[in-house]
């Protein structure tokens, strides 16, 4: 039993505390491994949890941005919008 669907759903709910708190670089951190997790979920997956590594690179995107990484987080979209 795989508790890796679980796991990234949490580090989401971390990642709203994170910036909440305006913790960038820890809620920056938080999202890539919810992002790599993804990436492996996906590659098991791809029907189910695409949608999921969309919404999770658009995330990052937005972090990306607020830290002022802004060809960083063009990249973290165009990738996103590529799997919509």
């Amino acid at each position: 039993m795989s508790y890796t669907p679980s796991l990234t759903h949490e580090l989401g709910n971390i990642s709203v505390r994170l910036s909440n708190l305006n913790q960038h670089m820890e809620l920056l951190g938080a999202t890539q491994e919810a992002v790599t997790l993804y990436q492996s979920l996906v590659d098991n997956n791809p029907t189910s949890y695409t949608p999921d590594l969309a919404h999770e690179l658009g995330n990052i995107s937005v972090q990306l941005s607020n830290l002022n990484w802004h060809m960083e987080s063009i990249s973290a979209t165009q990738e996103s919008v590529s799997l919509y």
